[in-house]
């Protein structure tokens, strides 16, 4: 992502695609964007249709790779994906 991008802005790009649960952008120590980030979308679907439409297309002058997050945490929900199932909500990893 780009290293300007903010968590809302995120969430309105995936949101063209769906409803977006929650979107998060990784930070290090001092607060700095780390490029990447995750979105919960509501479905699967929804969140395929994200992923082939956004996979690699430029954000704010950047290329930007989605793909299914198979390990990821949610923390603001406390819900984590285990066995590398995933039920109603997918994770998108940006």
């Amino acid at each position: 992502l780009p290293f300007a991008f903010e968590e809302q802005e995120l969430s309105q790009l995936f949101s063209q695609y769906g409803s977006v649960l929650s979107a998060s952008i990784a930070v290090n120590k001092q607060g700095f964007s780390l490029g990447h980030g995750c979105v919960i979308m509501s479905t699967e679907k929804e969140s395929l249709k994200a992923i082939f439409k956004l996979n690699r297309t430029d954000v704010n002058g950047r290329q930007i790779k989605v793909h299914q997050d198979k390990y990821g945490t949610v923390d603001d929900e406390k819900t984590t994906i285990q066995n590398h199932k995933l039920s109603d909500e997918q994770v998108t990893q940006v």
